[in-house]
C-alpha cells in the first residue's frame, strides 16, 4: 500500500508489515490473508501468495530496486522466497530452471532457494520495490553462487 509519506506508513505498520520510504513515498509491505485492508493508504498490489512455511517464524527485508536497462545483479541465493512489485519499466529474472519477467504493475516471485540473477530489460529505468522473507532467528541477505548455469532472459 502507498502513502504520501514514511511517517504515515509507519502509522500502519503492524507484526506483519513493513514501512519504507522509497521514490519519495511511503510503502507498507504486509503479510496478511486479507488483501481489502489498505491500512489508510492506497492500494497498489497483491503479489502472492508467498510461498511460506507453516508455523515458522520470518523476518522481512524490503528494499526498492532501479536498474537500467542491461543491468544485472550478481547471480545469488536468498534464505527465503523473495517477491517484487515493478513500478516502472521492466525485469527478467535468470533461474536455474526459467526466467521470469515483469513489467510495470506486475508482480514476480522466486521461490526460496532459488539461484537468480535479475537484469534490467526494456527501454528504460526498472524501478521495483523488494521483499525478502528469511527465518526470524537468522540474518536476512545473499549468498553468491557465481558459477551456478542460469536459463538466460534472452
Amino acid at each position: 500500500d502507498e502513502f504520501s509519506s514514511l511517517a504515515q506508513a509507519q502509522q500502519a505498520e503492524n507484526p506483519w508489515s513493513l514501512a519504507i520510504e522509497a521514490y519519495g513515498r511511503g510503502w507498507l509491505y504486509s503479510i496478511e490473508r486479507d488483501t481489502s485492508n489498505h491500512h489508510g493508504g492506497t492500494h497498489r498490489a497483491v503479489v502472492g501468495p508467498i510461498p511460506t512455511q507453516s508455523g515458522r517464524l520470518y523476518g522481512m527485508m524490503a528494499m526498492s530496486a532501479h536498474f537500467l536497462p542491461g543491468q544485472y545483479s550478481v547471480i545469488h541465493t536468498h534464505p527465503g522466497p523473495e517477491a517484487w512489485w515493478v513500478l516502472e519499466g521492466e525485469q527478467c529474472l535468470e533461474t536455474t530452471r526459467t526466467t521470469i519477467r515483469a513489467a510495470a504493475a506486475q508482480g514476480a516471485i522466486v521461490a526460496e532457494g532459488d539461484t537468480m540473477r535479475m537484469v534490467g530489460t526494456g527501454n528504460g529505468p526498472r524501478k521495483a520495490l523488494v521483499l525478502i522473507l528469511h527465518d526470524a532467528d537468522k540474518p536476512g541477505g545473499f549468498t553468491l553462487d557465481a558459477a551456478i548455469p542460469l536459463r538466460r532472459c534472452r
